[in-house]
């Protein structure tokens, strides 16, 4: 059996939207191939996997940064862990202004030599480099130029050269966006094959030099185990239950007019799971007897939640249109209804405006309140069955996209 190679900055025990994604390409496939799975993660106690071949990077600066964040969830000397997470990330933002790509180089080389390692063992002929960070596209280039005959397979789901966050906390914003345009470029020439999301597909090939025939889009899969129930036992007094699980950016995914509506709808709780972040100082404010603020929970306890124990799925979208997040296709997936807070008409919208169980709110929408709450009442309870969605969205079957994926890798 093949042994192939996946470099993805977050997967087990914690997935963000890109490893969830690529997971489920590797679940179709595992039978054909054998993945080896080379990643980080923020958690310093969990039980290792036994279902895949995970390894970890990690460096000093990174392990204090796990123990100090796990001591402050757990409630020990928190004065103490707080005082060193927060140098942590003081000497991430000092290095980012003279380091290339960022703070994070430190990842680059780590997966490049956790790659040298395994390939002695494992003579990979394949490396599937997952980016919303590009530390894993340049750790596979820099493998790539030593060993040109490995196929290099980018699987990219967010803008790199275009992305805020690789600027925010950074001076001379210019310098820094022309050496990672530079650098983007690198990766495109370089790389065997590029799999882009529908926004980047469109995006690249008119704003980079790049071979079309190498280029495939990525349509985010359905996820059949996914499929909703009636709600389970919630005590909500026979209100509508809500539901928000993601990260949250005052730039880019800004809940300021979500949670601002949603507190002036009637018989409604609004649960919100998000991990503390920038938009802190927005949630706190409408906090209240019926918006409840929750942080991040585990894969699998949030799976359940949105198939079992709301009503209404919520999705607040980016402004940037050149992200659209996975997580709307794992809403579809569970055949509830969902309110999809936008801010353009990306194809979350189109896939929204598609969906029987599903009503669009424009950012600032006069009367937003009162649609939301008819739509509250019409569709409690309602779940739209599995198969019926996947004729809706023929191009996001997971068999299409394993077929195409599979198709790269034997080429």
């Amino acid at each position: 059996m093949r042994h192939i190679a996946v470099i993805s900055n977050m997967y087990y025990p914690t997935m963000g939207g890109p490893s969830a994604v690529i997971s489920k390409y590797i679940e179709e496939l595992k039978k054909e191939y054998t993945f080896h799975i080379i990643t980080k993660t923020e958690e310093s106690h969990f039980e290792p996997s036994k279902e895949f071949d995970i390894y970890y990077i990690s460096s000093f600066r990174h392990k204090i940064h796990q123990y100090s964040l796990y001591n402050i969830k757990k409630g020990k000397y928190v004065v103490l862990n707080r005082m060193l997470y927060n140098l942590v990330r003081l000497s991430m933002i000092i290095q980012s202004q003279y380091t290339f790509p960022s703070s994070k180089k430190w990842e680059v080389n780590a997966y490049y030599k956790k790659l040298q390692e395994l390939h002695k063992e494992y003579n990979f002929d394949t490396i599937i480099a997952v980016s919303d960070y590009y530390v894993t596209q340049m750790a596979v280039m820099k493998y790539k130029i030593e060993n040109p005959s490995v196929k290099w397979i980018s699987f990219i789901t967010d803008p790199y050269s275009e992305n805020y966050a690789y600027y925010k906390k950074r001076l001379f914003k210019p310098f820094w966006k022309r050496k990672n345009l530079e650098m983007e470029q690198r990766i495109y020439n370089m790389a065997d094959y590029c799999m882009f999301t529908t926004e980047l597909y469109k995006f690249i090939p008119n704003n980079f030099v790049i071979d079309k025939e190498k280029v495939y889009p990525i349509y985010f899969p359905l996820n059949h185990g996914l499929s909703g129930r009636t709600k389970g036992d919630l005590s909500n007094d026979g209100k509508c239950s809500l539901i928000f699980a993601g990260m949250l950016y005052k730039q880019i995914r800004n809940p300021e007019f979500a949670l601002s509506t949603l507190s002036r709808v009637e018989d409604i709780i609004f649960d919100l799971y998000t991990a503390r972040n920038e938009c802190e100082d927005i949630i706190k404010r409408y906090v209240s007897d019926n918006i409840n603020r929750y942080f991040y929970v585990s894969r699998s306890e949030y799976e359940e939640l949105i198939k079992s124990k709301y009503d209404i799925l919520v999705n607040i979208g980016n402004v940037s249109t050149l992200q659209a997040p996975s997580k709307t296709l794992e809403l579809l997936s569970t055949g509830k209804p969902i309110i999809n807070f936008y801010f353009t008409e990306d194809s979350q919208f189109e896939m929204i405006k598609k969906y029987p169980l599903g009503l669009n709110i424009k950012n600032q929408e006069i009367g937003a309140v009162e649609k939301i709450s008819k739509f509250c009442r019409e569709m409690k309870g309602r779940i739209l069955p599995f198969e019926e969605i996947e004729k809706l969205y023929p191009e996001n079957n997971i068999k299409y996209q394993v077929k195409l994926l599979r198709k790269l890798i034997e080429a």
